[in-house]
């Protein structure tokens, strides 16, 4: 009966990043001794509205990551390869012959399976992304780095569990038959490292380069204004998009913070375009707090919805101001 685990594993818990795929990445790199600011200033964070034909729901709003450089560019850059594997009929196996190598592995599992994940557990099908990097044979579990929303944490899962959980994501959300099943992330060796390590420069080259994508931000915040008008004066319209609306505000808060934390990184704690994004990110949560509460009490100050709108359009307009003025600054 075997037993190891990859000791240097600390999980990647500063943020929230994108989605349930990225911390356990970035998890990786650490354990590799590398550093995840290049993904962090890689991105430029906006506010976006769906097109008409984009959307089934009335939400039309939502947030994302605009990258600059591709994942591979970057993960290239620090000398790290994903190797990305196809179906294999015996995970288990596969799992520890890869930890015994001392490479760690992404598995690509259906949240439906495992029931630490409440949300879905014998409830829906749902995509979701786990770091394995230890296994004991004689409890029959693996150590894996896991996410539940804002969630990261160290969890034993049972051999049995993770096998029936990724079967599921196979069986069930596999959109093709040559889509990705797991992966390991592998140092390369003798690679030189390529990277930029002026990330300010880095920050400040991709922000310029994207000015009119996040001087934008405030025009779609009108959109999102009238969206959420819209969806107010319909009587039933909370009932009918709650769970859209909660998971619109949940993604602007998780790159709101994102982008929080990028300038606190960078600047430090006491940069001054702190505090702006901090009270960005609590009117955002001051107003998925009201729409929970109206879902379990049925009721919503309809007006103080647009005041929390409204501040929010003048401390972005504010932040992008004073962002672009101090940055253009910088040689």
């Amino acid at each position: 009966m075997g037993k190891r685990e990859l000791k240097q594993i600390q999980p990647f818990d500063d943020i929230f990043y994108r989605h349930c795929y990225y911390n356990p990445l970035l998890t990786a790199l650490r354990y590799y001794g590398k550093d995840v600011t290049p993904f962090i200033v890689n991105d430029v964070n906006v506010y976006k509205i769906k097109k008409k034909n984009e959307s089934k729901c009335n939400v039309q709003f939502y947030s994302r990551y605009v990258g600059v450089k591709k994942d591979d560019e970057i993960l290239s850059e620090l000398g790290i390869e994903v190797k990305n594997h196809l179906y294999t009929t015996d995970i288990i196996t596969t799992i520890i012959q890869s930890i015994n190598e001392d490479i760690p592995l992404i598995i690509y599992a259906d949240a439906y399976y495992c029931k630490h994940y409440e949300l879905f557990y014998k409830n829906s099908h749902h995509k979701h992304f786990m770091l394995v990097f230890g296994y004991d044979e004689e409890l029959n579990i693996f150590k894996i780095v896991d996410v539940n929303n804002e969630h990261i944490s160290v969890k034993n899962i049972k051999f049995e569990t993770l096998k029936t959980a990724y079967e599921g994501y196979y069986k069930f959300l596999q959109m093709k038959s040559d889509d990705v099943n797991y992966s390991q992330v592998i140092l390369k060796e003798n690679c030189s490292n390529k990277l930029n390590h002026n990330y300010i420069s880095v920050f400040r080259s991709n922000m310029l380069k994207n000015k009119e994508l996040m001087l934008n931000n405030t025009e779609v915040l009108k959109h999102i204004n009238s969206n959420l008008n819209e969806i107010l004066a319909e009587e039933s319209g909370i009932d009918k998009n709650i769970n859209e609306l909660l998971e619109s505000f949940f993604f602007i808060i998780v790159i709101k913070k994102t982008e929080k934390y990028r300038i606190q990184k960078l600047f430090g704690d006491e940069f001054f375009l702190v505090d702006p994004l901090d009270k960005i990110i609590k009117e955002w949560e001051k107003i998925k707090i009201k729409i929970i509460k109206y879902n379990s009490i049925r009721n919503i100050k309809v007006k103080t919805m647009f005041n929390h709108i409204n501040k929010i359009y003048v401390l972005e307009s504010y932040y992008n101001k004073e962002l672009f003025n101090y940055i253009e600054k910088i040689k």
